[in-house]
Protein backbone atom coordinates (compact mmCIF):
# COMPACT_ATOMS: atom_id res chain seq x y z
CA UNK A 1 0.00 0.00 0.00
CA UNK A 2 1.78 3.94 -0.80
CA UNK A 3 0.50 6.54 0.81
CA UNK A 4 -0.46 9.41 -0.79
CA UNK A 5 -1.25 12.54 1.16
CA UNK A 6 -1.98 14.59 -1.56
CA UNK A 7 -5.32 12.81 -3.02
CA UNK A 8 -6.95 12.32 0.92
CA UNK A 9 -10.81 11.53 0.59
CA UNK A 10 -13.60 11.22 3.32
CA UNK A 11 -15.40 7.72 2.61
CA UNK A 12 -18.38 6.42 4.23
CA UNK A 13 -19.80 2.71 3.77
CA UNK A 14 -22.08 0.65 5.51
CA UNK A 15 -21.27 -2.18 6.78
CA UNK A 16 -23.18 -5.55 8.15
CA UNK A 17 -21.86 -6.69 11.94
CA UNK A 18 -20.22 -9.58 10.51
CA UNK A 19 -18.13 -7.41 7.43
CA UNK A 20 -17.37 -4.81 10.32
CA UNK A 21 -15.73 -8.10 12.34
CA UNK A 22 -13.47 -9.31 9.69
CA UNK A 23 -12.34 -5.64 9.10
CA UNK A 24 -11.63 -5.29 12.69
CA UNK A 25 -9.81 -8.53 12.82
CA UNK A 26 -8.15 -7.83 9.69
CA UNK A 27 -6.71 -4.01 10.91
CA UNK A 28 -5.62 -6.08 14.56
CA UNK A 29 -3.80 -8.55 12.67
CA UNK A 30 -2.07 -6.30 10.62
CA UNK A 31 -0.67 -4.43 13.57
CA UNK A 32 0.16 -7.39 15.03
CA UNK A 33 2.20 -8.74 12.63
CA UNK A 34 3.92 -4.98 11.83
CA UNK A 35 4.64 -4.36 15.46
CA UNK A 36 6.19 -7.94 15.54
CA UNK A 37 8.44 -6.96 12.66
CA UNK A 38 9.52 -3.80 14.42
CA UNK A 39 9.90 -5.39 17.92
CA UNK A 40 12.60 -8.18 16.49
CA UNK A 41 14.64 -4.99 14.20
CA UNK A 42 13.76 -2.15 16.52
CA UNK A 43 12.79 0.51 14.07
CA UNK A 44 10.93 0.85 11.67
CA UNK A 45 12.29 0.73 7.96
CA UNK A 46 11.18 4.23 6.67
CA UNK A 47 8.53 7.23 7.94
CA UNK A 48 6.34 5.31 5.54
CA UNK A 49 5.99 2.23 7.27
CA UNK A 50 5.80 4.40 10.74
CA UNK A 51 2.50 6.19 9.13
CA UNK A 52 0.55 3.44 7.84
CA UNK A 53 0.65 1.65 11.21
CA UNK A 54 -0.67 4.83 12.95
CA UNK A 55 -2.91 5.17 10.26
CA UNK A 56 -4.03 1.29 10.64
CA UNK A 57 -3.92 1.88 14.55
CA UNK A 58 -6.66 5.07 14.02
CA UNK A 59 -8.49 3.15 11.85
CA UNK A 60 -9.01 0.56 13.44
CA UNK A 61 -10.13 2.33 16.45
CA UNK A 62 -12.25 4.42 14.67
CA UNK A 63 -14.40 1.16 13.00
CA UNK A 64 -14.28 -0.10 16.77
CA UNK A 65 -15.41 3.11 18.04
CA UNK A 66 -18.63 3.75 15.46
CA UNK A 67 -19.59 -0.03 15.37
CA UNK A 68 -19.99 -0.23 18.93
CA UNK A 69 -22.04 3.20 18.41
CA UNK A 70 -23.99 1.32 15.91
CA UNK A 71 -24.76 -1.87 17.90
CA UNK A 72 -25.97 0.37 21.12
CA UNK A 73 -28.41 2.30 18.94
CA UNK A 74 -29.65 0.45 15.93
CA UNK A 75 -31.91 -2.67 16.30
CA UNK A 76 -31.02 -5.76 14.85
CA UNK A 77 -32.59 -5.65 11.35
CA UNK A 78 -34.85 -9.34 10.37
CA UNK A 79 -33.02 -11.70 7.79
CA UNK A 80 -35.84 -13.30 6.43
CA UNK A 81 -36.08 -11.14 3.14
CA UNK A 82 -32.34 -11.66 2.35
CA UNK A 83 -31.75 -13.95 -0.24
CA UNK A 84 -29.26 -16.73 0.65
CA UNK A 85 -26.01 -16.72 -1.78
CA UNK A 86 -24.98 -20.44 -2.33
Amino acid sequence: MKLNLDTIRNNKIELLDCQCEIVLKSLEYYCYSANFLYDRNKKYTSREDELKISLVTDTYHQILNQFSKSKSANKITSLDGIKKVS
